[in-house]
Formats: structure tokens, C-alpha cells, sequence
């Protein structure tokens, strides 16, 4: 499992200090929506009593990769 984050960076693990645009986003008072798959999310930090769940999907990355494809390259 390789996870990817679009946009925000992690600047060394010691202080886990997580940044987007070189802001700390710890300290921006902004409140931030991500989205990842069930397995990313508990195996990982999001699996805390602070992160809260807005919406679930039952759907997995396979069946949501096979209803893409047709409309990026739709059949001939």
C-alpha cells in the first residue's frame, strides 16, 4: 500500500507537522475534507477520535475504476 497525498506535505516526522503552500496546517484554523479509502484510513493517523466522518460510500477502488474507464475512453 502506497499513500499519496495531493498537495500537502509532510516536512520531517519528528514534529509531524503536515503543510500545504508552506502553511502549517495545524495552525491555520481551517478545517480541511479528504478523502481515502477505508483501509488508508485505519491503518493510518485519520483512524482518530478528532477526525470526524462526513460521508461513507459502499463501493470499492476496483468497481470505482471499472465504472470510470467507459466514460474516459468510451467503446468505439
Amino acid at each position: 500500500m502506497y499513500i499519496t497525498y495531493g498537495g500537502a506535505i509532510q516536512r520531517n516526522t519528528q514534529d509531524n507537522t503536515w503543510r500545504i503552500n508552506g502553511q502549517d496546517i495545524s495552525k491555520s484554523g481551517l478545517n480541511y475534507n479528504i478523502a481515502t479509502m477505508s483501509y488508508a484510513r485505519m491503518n493510518t493517523k485519520l483512524n482518530d477520535t478528532s477526525v470526524i466522518i462526513l460521508k461513507t460510500y459502499p463501493i470499492t477502488q476496483t468497481k470505482s475504476l471499472i465504472d470510470y474507464l467507459p466514460t474516459k475512453y468510451p467503446p468505439c
